[in-house]
Order: structure tokens, then C-alpha cells, then sequence
């Protein structure tokens, strides 16, 4: 039986080269790179040099900051508890581990969403602090204005999620703060957040960050090897972006034309700027975890919405933001592709899908 991974947006196959680079830097890095020895500062130096080349290739400023992370999750946590960010703004369609920890500040602002999956700001009088906003959302695939988003809180830190942006598009130019993670790209692991250096906050972030690791310890030390891995990801993610973007294009339409004709259609309405790397379906009547299981057996690994919640009873809040109803989001199927996905992985899941469809 052959696998066909479609759950891309969850986590990407790790590169097999960036795995290769990963195993060697784990023989040669595995010193505490806060000690005082030779072997820490050969460490520290390269960890410098591999922030300045991960900035310099998605911001183009190699003097942009980058704070290391274990996951993304970490590093929410992190910039959540930035001190004086009192007043912050979300919205509806952010990720769980996003939103569980903006939401305990003393006021967090959440922005609705429109039936596109564009999200809607709400003026208010009072100025906000900080907004943290995604550029493609991570179960719907649009891709937001920012520049029109963060316009309409003027002064805030500009908190940009770009962990299903980074190595599929340009990053948003204009924040002050980038989080990535590299198993969305195909490094084992790690995140990163980069920081604005000709922005307002890169120097308050920092000090926070510094106090968050070595006084507070609330943070882990970096593990030099997985940080080195992402970097290299970065590098030969971006090295095939614009390719991969216009053949996933092809290949997303192509699943939309043909699983249209079984009554299946995208969430969100054709006019919806979206990513090429993920499309949301809504089956007809079957429930997308019937679905995704009858898939799995013939080796097609999907998600019924976010893997967040496969396993939850309660549906998707993304696709309730969006004005879906409770029915339509059980009906929900998240594919998610990535470099190694194939025209041929795209044919054999019209074919099981159409099976599967037929049998539920």
C-alpha cells in the first residue's frame, strides 16, 4: 500500500538533506552554549551567523533579531507575557495555542471574521498595545491583508503568525515581530521569532526574552542543531518557493474541478484568496472523520479540519467564525500538500475519495 500524506499544515515531512545536516550537527553540537569553554562560543558563533542568514532571507534585514524556540507554541507563550502589551487584539481564526495565551492578558480584543475568511476589524476607542494576527490561516488557507488589518490599530506592536507563510510566500514586510516553525517546512523542529530591528519593540522584546529564559526560567535553552536544521530548511524551502506555488496551484484546482462533480466543494467561496499549500472541502453529508479514517486505510492521510481538534467533539471554531453551521464544519476536510506531493498523490486521492464518498 502507498502512502500519500496530505496533512502538510500539521507538519511537513522533514527534508531528507536537512535531515542529513541535522544528524551531523547533532555529533558536533551538543555542548551547553552558555558555558564559558571554546567549544560554547564556537556554538554561540553559530548560532549568530545562521540568525543572520534565516533573517536576511525572509525579512531582508539581516539585523533583524531571532529568538529561538522549541515550537511556536513557546514562543506565543513568550510574547504573550511581554510586558505593558495590557491591550491586545486577535481574531476569531487564530490557532488554539495562540489564542489560549493572549486571552489571559488583562484585555484581548477578538476580532470577527467574514464568511471569505477575511477577518473584520473592530475600532474601539481606547488604542491597543499589540495585535497578533495570522498571514494564512492554518485550517482555511486565506491569506489576510495585514497591511489593511494592523492600519486599524495604529501604534500597536504589529505580531505577525506566519508559521503557514514562511517558505510558501513572501513574508507580510510591514510587522514588527515574525514567528515560524519549522516543521512547516520541513526542518525536524524548532520555531523562530524574528524581530523587527527598525521597528519600536525589537529592544523591549528582547529584554523580556532574556528575562523569560534566565530569570523566570520559563523558556529552555536553544538546541543549536535543531535551530541550524531550520535555517537550512528555510534556505531550500525558499530556494523552490515560487515553483511550488504555481504547481500546488494547478494541483489544487484540478482536486476542486474533479471532487465537484461528487458534490463536494472548497469552505470558502471562490473569491477567497487562499494558499495554494491548504484546501478546506465540505463533503456532501458524510462526516470528514468517517472520511479521513476510510482514507487512511487506503493510505491517504488528511484531517477532518484542524488537527487541533480531530479528536474533539466540539467543531471547529474557525469554520463557526466563518458562518459555517455545526453540521457543515463536521463535514469539513482539511488536505494540506507540500513539495512532495505529486500529481499522481492528487489522482490516487480523487480516486479513494470518490470510493469512499460512494461507501458512507
Amino acid at each position: 500500500m502507498r502512502d500519500v500524506y496530505l496533512d502538510c499544515a500539521a507538519a511537513m515531512p522533514p527534508d531528507p538533506e536537512v535531515l542529513e545536516f541535522y544528524a551531523a550537527k547533532l555529533r558536533e553540537c551538543y555542548a551547553n552554549q552558555e558555558a564559558i569553554h571554546a567549544m560554547a562560543y564556537r556554538e554561540r558563533r553559530q548560532l549568530g551567523e545562521a540568525e543572520a542568514r534565516l533573517a536576511r532571507l525572509l525579512t531582508g534585514s539581516a539585523d533583524d533579531p531571532v529568538l529561538w524556540g522549541a515550537s511556536a507554541t513557546d514562543l506565543f507563550r513568550m510574547l504573550a507575557a511581554v510586558p505593558g502589551f495590557d491591550r491586545t487584539a486577535i481574531s476569531a481564526l487564530e490557532h488554539p495555542a495562540l489564542t489560549a495565551n493572549f486571552r489571559v492578558r488583562p484585555y484581548c480584543a477578538v476580532w470577527p471574521a467574514e464568511r471569505d475568511g477575511r477577518i473584520r476589524p473592530v475600532p474601539e476607542e481606547r488604542a491597543f498595545d499589540a495585535v497578533f494576527l495570522h498571514q494564512v490561516q492554518s485550517e482555511l488557507g486565506v491569506i489576510q491583508d495585514l497591511e489593511t488589518l494592523f492600519a486599524a490599530a495604529p501604534g500597536a506592536c504589529r505580531m505577525t503568525d506566519a508559521v503557514q507563510a514562511a517558505g510558501k510566500l513572501p513574508l507580510f514586510p510591514g510587522a514588527d515581530v515574525w514567528v515560524i516553525s519549522g516543521v512547516k517546512f520541513g526542518a525536524p523542529g524548532g520555531a523562530a521569532a524574528i524581530l523587527n530591528a527598525r521597528g519600536r519593540f525589537a529592544d523591549k522584546i528582547l529584554d523580556h526574552a532574556a528575562k523569560f529564559r534566565s530569570e523566570a526560567y520559563a523558556a529552555g535553552r536553544v538546541s543549536v542543531p535543531l535551530a541550524l536544521a531550520l535555517v537550512r530548511a528555510a534556505e531550500i524551502a525558499e530556494s523552490r518557493r515560487e515553483r511550488e506555488f504555481q504547481r500546488l496551484t494547478v494541483l489544487r484546482r484540478r482536486i476542486v474541478a474533479r471532487a465537484a462533480a461528487w458534490g463536494v466543494r472548497p469552505t470558502l467561496p471562490e473569491t477567497a484568496a487562499t494558499s495554494p499549500y491548504i484546501l478546506d472541502l465540505l463533503l456532501p453529508h458524510q462526516q470528514s472523520a468517517v472520511i479521513v479514517r476510510a482514507l487512511s486505510e487506503a493510505g491517504i492521510y488528511a484531517a477532518p479540519g484542524s488537527a487541533c481538534r480531530a479528536e474533539s467533539n466540539t467543531p471547529s471554531a474557525a469554520l463557526l467564525a466563518v458562518g459555517c453551521s455545526r453540521n457543515e464544519a463536521y463535514r469539513a476536510l482539511r488536505l494540506s500538500f507540500g513539495p512532495g506531493t505529486t500529481d499522481a498523490d492528487a489522482d490516487f486521492l480523487l480516486a479513494e475519495l470518490e470510493k469512499a464518498l460512494k461507501n458512507y
